[in-house]
């Protein structure tokens, strides 16, 4: 997708014009403003802070068709950029078009060559009409009769904006913005998409791809568009997001806000406190249960094992939510166990996120298999905010044990295939009132969705409190965490930062960080803390899109002290973290900007030592494997006019 954006940008103008746009900055929402007597959009300073344009799920809308189009040639540096989609002059015969617009843009594309010694960018914005009206604009069809063509007449207010700034697509970028979100609510955005994916100078640069996938593709696009657009505040009565610098702020403070001071090495731990904990508590909202029994599942096959163990026998109840159901083998075997265990009369609820089925297609088949069954199936979406995803992982049998953490249920989390991907994750499995707290929560979202979508569904029985024998000695939080609410999992992981006293592991798969977390961490590294970080890098990690992001995020970490290390082949998916080595927490919540914006995510907390220590060896194990980053420099942190432009308008879906 940010690959079409690209060669779209790139007939507009020179890759260099696009490479001063993201060299602004991010887009700052909260400083657009809509003039009412224009409708112009304007921006009294863009700045350099962190974006604030709204974008749905990657996982739920793009990222895998930006991994895909990440082979393209179009993302070398705009040096060596295919002259297939650079700016070219147009060839003309003698004879003028009879569009009284198209010669004055040719009229304007001369005098602009002449006095310029770059192409001008009006060179490619002339075929980029062309694009969006689906016309040929040649002097042999100019005599053509003329017909209603709101995409040409789309285009061509992109292009009269461009002539309005002298064809410089830096100075035209908020009144091309505000023309978007213009298209965008009148519906002309994927039709207009759909016909650039027909031109072979796009789709030279792009994977082959039917007529169907095409619709989809462009479709998607168009979906990402009015996300960004509605969360800057763009359409009509959207409201738009925090922006992030302010946001961060706001969530510091509170942390901050404490009868305890900051402790460092030498001092115990604040989660020696219990004060402390009891403001953890009232900051997330949620309560620590007592006498719970806990373990790690470290391994994707132990982690199968348990779950089919737990499946097959199951008396009365089994309640699964997931990202993902794939239509693998891990997927399938799992829906034979369901289907089994509901013909033998067990209640079987499944929740899965609806737009993954949607637009990726991932477990369409085994969704329909379960539905076909008989069995309780929510597809989960949220009518209210369209572009939310559910990427929490929970499994709950009979009321009494439960499974949550990274792994949704395919081969590459659970490693069922011999020959395939066997990717790094981390569940929990835990038993006691703990369980009691995870049902209460399925059921509430069970609810919820049954209630506003008005579906056709048995609403979720009360949830009584647990009273059976004590399960063990651990203490343990279930969090959850609903976007544009509060952040609960996040605060708990930004308290957690704060009551650090001597070292803080962090293992994340796309850890890019925002100003919360990066503020939290500078603040224990500056009090002596061992902050330690293992993410992915280019050679591991399952969505190229990603890299830069990652990357990006450490250098100002590894320079005030933090010890960072970057896997090297493997895929890591796990994300938990431990503190003074008795805080725990393992989520589903990847430390990126999604995460906050658009996902539904939970997390398991728990004070622990024994927990920490297991976590705490596993770690331990993983940065042996990774690449320990000694310098800033060390990174190699790639660039290229893709990255750029993902950076400025598309933040908030990585």
């Amino acid at each position: 997708m940010a690959r079409l954006l690209l060669c779209v940008c790139l007939l507009l103008g020179p890759a260099d014009a696009f490479a001063r746009v993201a060299a602004k900055g991010p887009i700052n929402a909260s400083r657009v403003a809509i003039t009412p007597l224009s409708g112009m959009l304007q921006v009294p300073s863009m700045g350099t802070s962190l974006p604030n344009l709204s974008v749905p799920s990657l996982h739920t809308s793009a990222l895998p068709v930006l991994t895909a189009l990440q082979t393209s040639t179009v993302l070398r540096p705009a040096a060596v950029l295919p002259k297939a989609i650079s700016p070219t002059p147009v060839r003309r015969g003698s004879k003028r078009t009879l569009n009284p617009v198209l010669d004055g843009l040719d009229t304007l594309t001369e005098t602009l060559q002449k006095n310029s010694r770059e192409p001008s960018p009006m060179t490619g914005a002339r075929t980029l009409m062309k694009f969006f009206s689906g016309a040929d604009f040649s002097a042999a069809n100019a005599a053509a009769p003329q017909t209603p063509d709101p995409i040409g007449d789309f285009a061509r207010q992109i292009l009269s904006a461009l002539l309005r700034h002298g064809g410089d697509p830096v100075a035209a970028e908020p009144e091309i913005l505000s023309l978007i979100a213009e298209a965008s609510a009148a519906g002309k955005l994927a039709p207009g998409l759909r016909m650039l994916l027909d031109d072979p100078r796009i789709a030279d640069h792009l994977p082959v791809m039917d007529a169907a996938k095409k619709d989809a593709y462009s479709q998607r696009l168009a979906k990402i568009v009015a996300a960004e657009l509605a969360g800057a505040g763009m359409t009509p009565g959207s409201t738009p997001f925090e922006e992030w610098e302010s946001r961060g702020a706001r969530q510091m403070d509170e942390v901050r806000r404490s009868q305890y001071a900051p402790r460092g090495p030498g001092e115990p731990s604040l989660f020696e406190e219990e004060g402390f904990i009891e403001e953890m508590q009232h900051l997330t909202g949620v309560s620590f249960s007592d006498e719970n029994k806990i373990e790690i599942l470290s391994d994707g096959a132990a982690s199968y094992a348990a779950r089919n163990e737990l499946i097959s026998n199951a008396e009365y109840s089994i309640n699964l939510m997931a990202w993902a159901i794939y239509d693998d083998a891990a997927g399938r075997e799992t829906v034979d166990l369901l289907i089994a265990k509901h013909k033998e009369d067990v209640k079987v609820r499944v929740m899965v996120d609806g737009q993954t089925i949607d637009d990726n297609g991932h477990g369409r088949i085994q969704i329909a298999r379960l539905e076909a069954a008989g069995i309780e199936v929510i597809r989960f979406s949220d009518p209210q905010r369209p572009y939310d995803g559910l990427h929490s992982k929970l499994l709950i049998i009979d009321g009494e044990v439960a499974i949550a953490g990274g792994r949704n249920v395919g081969d590459p989390y659970l490693h069922t295939d011999p020959d395939g991907d066997k990717w790094r994750d981390m569940d929990v499995r835990y038993e006691g009132p703990a369980v009691a707290d995870s049902e209460a929560l399925f059921g509430d979202i069970w609810n919820t969705q049954v209630r506003n979508r008005k579906l056709d569904l048995e609403l979720f029985e009360e949830v009584l409190a647990y009273s059976g024998e004590p399960a063990g000695t651990a203490r343990i939080a279930v969090s959850y965490q609903h976007p544009g609410e509060r952040a609960n999992v996040l605060f708990g992981m930004l308290k957690a930062i704060s009551g650090a006293s001597t070292r803080i592991n962090i293992e994340n798969a796309y850890f890019i960080s925002f100003p919360s977390v990066r503020t939290a961490l500078l603040e224990a590294i500056a009090r002596g803390v061992e902050v330690n970080i293992l993410t992915n890098s280019g050679e591991s990690v399952d969505q190229a899109i990603v890299v830069v992001p990652i990357l990006e995020s450490l250098p100002e970490l590894i320079e005030a002290g933090a010890n960072v290390f970057i896997m090297r082949e493997t895929m890591l998916h796990a994300k938990f973290m431990t503190v003074d080595g008795i805080y725990s927490n393992v989520t589903s919540y990847n430390i990126h900007p999604r995460s906050e914006r658009y996902e539904h995510e939970m997390a398991i907390a728990g004070i622990d030592k024994e927990l920490a220590a297991d976590l705490d060896d596993d770690f331990a194990r993983d940065t042996l494997k990774a690449r320990k980053i000694e310098t800033a420099s060390d990174l190699d942190i790639p660039s290229s006019p893709l990255s750029a432009i993902v950076q400025r308008y598309l933040f908030n879906q990585l």
